[in-house]
């Protein structure tokens, strides 16, 4: 809410809420956006989880991943999203420590969702 505050925003269509997770209607589509409480290292596996766990009919969008994809539900309807994040890799201590690690490398970006389709800006 202080975010939707601070843009100046005075519309009903832009609801700003002190939650994790929210739903958004967007073209006749629901998502669902979370930042979620469990990470994988491979690609939409939470995001197709929480689709599963919530049923068809909602997108889901994940937050807390650090990776950054797009793809369909298993029903074919429904997208999975992937946001990354708004950071700079070069600049997190914990990446740059060196060794060894079998997890991806984090992805910088974001998506708009646009007509109950994501795009990327």
């Amino acid at each position: 809410q202080d975010l939707i505050r601070m843009w100046g925003v005075n519309t009903d269509k832009v609801v700003g809420y002190d939650d994790e997770d929210l739903y958004v209607q967007s073209g006749g589509h629901l998502w669902f956006l979370t930042h979620q409480q469990e990470y994988s290292k491979y690609p939409l596996s939470v995001a197709r989880r929480i689709h599963e766990k919530m049923g068809a009919k909602t997108s889901v969008a994940t937050a807390h991943n650090h990776q950054w994809a797009v793809g369909m539900a298993p029903n074919g309807q429904d997208y999975l999203l992937e946001t990354g994040g708004l950071f700079d890799c070069s600049k997190m201590a914990y990446l740059n420590r060196g060794g060894s690690t079998t997890y991806p490398v984090q992805s910088s970006g974001f998506w708009i969702i646009r007509e109950g389709k994501p795009y990327v800006p």
